[in-house]
């Protein structure tokens, strides 16, 4: 037992502490020095010194002090903890768990013992254990934020998403002033594809740290995600503007640019971001789609045969196979798929991909495969969703209808747990429509966008004949075909926005923009609602710039088509903004559309309901919706089934629809080179034949929920 300090040592002792306290090493050390002078063995004053050391980083010194004092003391709980803490931060991992261990024994209670062991835990990789001493240490002191935002960590690496989401939530409103701690929210629910609250958490972040370079990079690509292009662009330029060779805010603005139908732009800053990162393949897979998008797919294929070679991997393999077989190159996609497989078996995406192919001719062992991945409940559910939807449409070519529809049923459930689908939602959507855009709207807001014809909007649901249309139309000499651009749902996400006074706060100033809430967020009135503040001085440059968009990607074309199709619920818009747009409505029975839609996985922002009656719902909202439509100007309609039956006198009718001439050719559209973006890879490259109408009568005795709603 070490002697008591006299009076004076005493006194010496607590200026020491003092020192400490305020940050005062050296004075604390000379202090503490001079009373191991007269009692060596002290251990408060050998654990002053230890802790002195430890803050001036001489760990080393640090452990070796506290060494002496577990000797002389081994109940010293903060001794042990301290001596853990110089441990670990000398990488002596088996010692600092050990000593944290010990802390932990001495004093259960204790946060800082149990944080620190957590982190000890976590350098040796046991996840778990790290999580038990974390959520003891959030209960011991609920109100640490870094302590609950390390929580949240180990709990996303657990796979914990929503605790852990719960944890990050928790941490932020704790410390309020912390810029880390909002900022690590932001990613999470970035991370977590929730991407509108993240906007608005990246903007917290700026408003405390207006020059944080990951928040305003955070807030570019979130902006990006939920379509706020214009403020996105111009954030990504600031961030390229001081500091031109960064990598990731160039590869986003290039892809943003992709999103905002630019293609060409995005080429160019895809290029350079491809340069500047050395050949890294996902951003070779991007610039490779948007050549696609200009249309230069001979050297998007270039692009991705040369990333490959470079860095071969079974993602680019993946995307090198889906561009293949999108080029109508199946034997090469094939085998790309089939690489993949041979280092995993089970990849789905490879999988269903070659059902695409190969349909009924699929092999015996990758529709095993597919089955074990589609009933696997270890699966997640976007997986178990793709397999079963491909082993339902594997069952319907080779005409097992019951087992078809099983797995479409199957798979449809699984998509029902990861994508609800609000109807309430949607129905006020469609009556909003039809309640603002009246012909008194249109007469009264005549002259507000672009007088050019040179669009065209081919609408409908998918699956009902929108990418056959588009392909005939881009087969003819005047005409041209984007494909599934949303350009019309990009404008109305970006209008309410765009129609705001430019005094508007966050328009045109940096760090009002990177700091404000967003002008569409905060904008009282939203789309279709905002238009009515629409002038001509905003509206025709709005219009004319996305027609020479659209120009840009065929100089010499009369007319240029897209197949989006959103973009039947956008026709209002469309009639406002480009009055001399040719729009046709492409039409396929309802039972056969909508089996179609709950049998496939439909690319893009395509959200539907995941129960046939629903869809019936679905079905009727639309026709509702196109009701309204032809009221406000000439809609005329092209029936898929007619398209089958009489294919040339249908695609007269089509090209006169849109203002061009006939030629043949068109009907020889599966001849064309360019890539086909949808999932019928291969049907698009052959004739029409009538094999795919009337496909319902196949599953009729399943269809009842379906043809009741339809009926109603």
């Amino acid at each position: 037992m070490s002697k008591a300090l006299s009076f004076e040592m005493g006194a010496v002792m607590a200026d020491a502490r003092i020192a400490y306290q305020e940050a005062r090493l050296q004075d604390a050390e000379t202090l503490v020095r001079q009373v191991l002078s007269a009692y060596p063995n002290n251990p408060e004053a050998l654990y002053l010194l230890g802790a002195v050391a430890y803050r001036a980083h001489q760990y080393a010194d640090s452990a070796r002090y506290m060494q002496r004092v577990v000797a002389l003391q081994p109940s010293h709980h903060d001794a042990q903890l301290t001596l853990g803490m110089a441990y670990r931060a000398m990488r002596k991992m088996p010692e600092a768990r050990v000593a944290l261990r010990k802390a932990v024994d001495l004093k259960p209670s204790s946060m800082d013992a149990r944080y620190n062991l957590a982190l000890t835990e976590l350098d040796a990789g046991d996840l778990k254990a790290a999580a038990k001493h974390l959520e003891r240490a959030v209960k011991i002191n609920p109100e640490s934020a870094h302590v609950r935002n390390t929580f949240a960590g180990v709990l996303f690496h657990l796979g914990e998403r929503e605790e852990s989401m719960r944890q990050l939530r928790k941490a932020a409103a704790l410390a309020p002033e912390s810029a880390e701690m909002q900022q690590n929210l932001g990613v999470a629910l970035a991370n977590n594809g929730e991407h509108a609250e993240a906007v608005e958490q990246f903007r917290a972040v700026l408003r405390l740290q207006p020059d944080h370079p990951d928040a305003l990079y955070g807030l570019a690509t979130s902006l990006m995600q939920v379509r706020q292009l214009d403020e996105a662009y111009t954030l990504f330029q600031r961030l390229l503007k001081e500091g031109p060779k960064m990598v990731p805010p160039r590869s986003n603005y290039g892809l943003a640019l992709r999103h905002g139908n630019r293609p060409h732009e995005a080429v160019e800053q895809l290029r350079q971001a491809l340069k500047d990162s050395h050949g890294e393949p996902f951003i070779a897979s991007n610039l490779a789609e948007a050549l696609v998008n200009s249309g230069a797919s001979d050297e998007a294929m270039q692009v991705m045969r040369a990333s490959f070679e470079a860095r071969p991997s079974e993602g680019i393999a993946l995307q090198l196979g889906d561009l293949l077989a999108r080029l109508g190159k199946f034997s090469e996609a094939a085998a790309q798929f089939e690489r993949v497989l041979g280092r995993q078996p089970e990849n789905v995406v490879a999988l269903v991909s070659l059902v695409d192919i190969h349909g009924k001719d699929l092999a015996r062992e990758h529709e095993d495969r597919l089955t074990v991945v589609a009933n696997d409940e270890r699966r997640v559910p976007l997986h178990r969703f793709g397999a079963h939807l491909a082993l339902g449409r594997l069952y319907d070519a080779r005409g097992d209808y019951a087992r078809a529809f099983e797995n479409f049923a199957a798979g449809n459930k699984q998509r029902a747990g990861w994508q609800a689908f609000d109807m309430a939602a949607f129905r006020a959507t469609i009556a909003r429509q039809i309640a603002f855009f009246t012909p008194e709207f249109l007469a009264a807001h005549r002259d507000q966008g672009s007088e050019s014809d040179l669009p065209v909007f081919l609408v409908g649901l998918p699956r009902a004949g929108l990418s056959i249309t588009e392909r005939m139309i881009a087969a003819h000499t005047r005409g041209w075909g984007l494909g599934e651009v949303q350009d019309l749902t990009v404008l109305a996400r970006r209008l309410p926005a765009l129609v705001q006074p430019k005094s508007e706060p966050g328009w045109g100033d940096l760090a009002s923009l990177a700091g404000q809430p967003s002008v569409a967020a905060s904008a009282k009135v939203e789309y279709p609602e905002c238009l009515r503040d629409l002038t001509a001085e905003v509206g025709k440059p709005i219009a004319d710039d996305f027609v020479a968009l659209r120009q840009r990607h065929a100089s010499n074309a009369k007319r240029v088509a897209d197949k989006s199709a959103p973009h039947w619920q956008f026709i209002g818009l469309a009639r406002l903004m480009f009055p001399r747009a040719a729009v046709v409505h492409v039409t396929r029975d309802p039972l056969d559309t909508l089996l179609s839609i709950f049998a496939n996985q439909l690319p893009g922002d395509h959200p539907f309901p995941s129960d046939l009656a629903a869809l019936g719902v679905y079905w009727r909202e639309h026709q509702r919706l196109m009701a309204h439509w032809r009221t406000l100007g000439a809609l005329p309609e092209i029936k898929y089934e007619d398209l089958v039956a009489s294919p040339e006198a249908t695609a007269k009718a089509l090209l006169a629809a849109v203002g061009l001439g006939w030629e043949p050719q068109v009907l020889r559209c599966a001849e064309l080179a360019r890539p086909v973006p949808t999932q019928s890879k291969r049907r698009l490259r052959e004739p029409l034949t009538s094999a795919r109408v009337g496909n319902a009568k196949n599953y009729a005795e399943f269809l009842k929920p379906l043809k009741d709603a339809l009926e109603r």
